[in-house]
């Protein structure tokens, strides 16, 4: 009876190997940005170069920030000013109420009070968003990584002039450093057996990772014969693990 049990237990183990396809495919970034600035200027840092790691957040590259920053104390010293001016219409207007309330000071003569407070108050207002604008147009001239990822091309240098007036200049390109995306292609028979969000693994080198399918291709590659659909999975890369794209890769699929 153990024997059975046992030979058994061998054929349905060798039935779900059978049942698994390999198939060869390579690796993708999962995750591919370019960066840019939606300003123009003059290169002043560029702090990474190609193939290094970056820290979420970690400064990349960044423009001659001078003239902007001359924006930005010129700004502040105008809310400044306006403020000082603002508080004094505000007393002006209460003292003008008070006087009104006692008879003293006439409706015209407090609605100008009024009047004064208003431009003071609008042109304190018009100041502050001056002092955004130009706070915001600073952050504009630095680039900074938006998640841990690997550097993979400055085609800048310091010095150099971007000129940004109707299509922003690539000056990073970053891809993820913890997603990594397997692409494959399989024929129209096994592609209709497959489901989205289907436990699958890949195999990079002696490394494996669970994953699931993440996209089946409704359209044929190209004009191969017999067609072939793309199925694409996503995994995730632990911190002390590096691939690249294009490497080989091994998907194991239901």
């Amino acid at each position: 009876m153990k024997i059975r049990m046992c030979s058994a237990l061998v054929l349905c183990c060798l039935s779900a190997l059978a049942s698994a396809a390999e198939v060869n495919g390579e690796l993708d970034w999962a995750n591919r940005v370019s960066l840019s600035v939606p300003v123009s200027g003059i290169v002043a840092t560029v702090s990474v170069r190609p193939g290094e790691a970056v820290a979420a957040g970690q400064s990349l590259l960044s423009l001659d920030v001078r003239e902007v920053q001359a924006r930005v104390a010129h700004a502040k010293s105008a809310v400044k000013k306006l403020e000082l001016h603002r508080a004094e219409a505000e007393r002006e207007w209460g003292r003008a109420k008070e006087l009104f309330d006692r008879t003293v000071l006439s409706e015209r003569e407090l609605q100008l009070a009024e009047i004064g407070l208003n431009d003071a108050d609008a042109a304190y207002q018009a100041a502050q968003a001056e002092r955004i604008a130009a706070e915001v147009a600073l952050e504009c001239h630095t680039i900074k990584a938006p998640f841990a990822a690997w550097v993979l091309a400055v085609p800048v240098a310091p010095g150099q002039a971007i000129v940004n007036t109707q299509q922003a200049m690539p000056l990073v390109t970053l891809a993820a450093r913890d997603l990594m995306r397997a692409r494959v292609n399989v024929d129209a028979a096994h592609v209709a057996t497959l489901k989205a969000d289907a436990a699958v693994a890949v195999r990079v080198g002696e490394q494996r990772f669970d994953t699931r399918i993440v996209q089946i291709g409704l359209e044929p590659i190209d004009s191969q014969r017999p067609p072939q659909y793309p199925v694409e999975v996503e995994f995730k890369v632990p911190a002390d693990v590096q691939l690249r794209a294009g490497q080989p890769a091994v998907l194991e699929l239901p």
